[in-house]
């Protein structure tokens, strides 16, 4: 995620770019979301945006497939109740 300064650095004005300003908050909200995850957790998230599916994620872990399952259940539902929080 990019900082308002570095956004600034790279010539977006967020004043007036209300895409922009749309990003940094779905930005904020996921950072947030992700706080309120296990550690285990964030690192199955880090492995499926980096484009890695289930089945290689529990490879990576050396856990069991249906365990990523659950957990991505269980992390949808984090991140669902976080944003009716906010």
């Amino acid at each position: 995620m990019e900082s308002i300064e570095e956004l600034q650095e790279n010539n977006h004005d967020i004043s007036d770019n209300g895409e922009a300003v749309r990003q940094i908050e779905s930005d904020i909200d996921f950072e947030y979301a992700l706080k309120r995850l296990t550690k285990r957790q964030q690192e199955i998230v880090k492995l499926k945006l980096e484009g890695y599916n289930y089945i290689e994620i529990a490879d990576i872990l050396q856990v069991k497939p249906k365990y990523i399952y659950n957990q991505m259940s269980e992390i949808k539902k984090v991140v669902k109740l976080t944003h009716k929080d906010i």
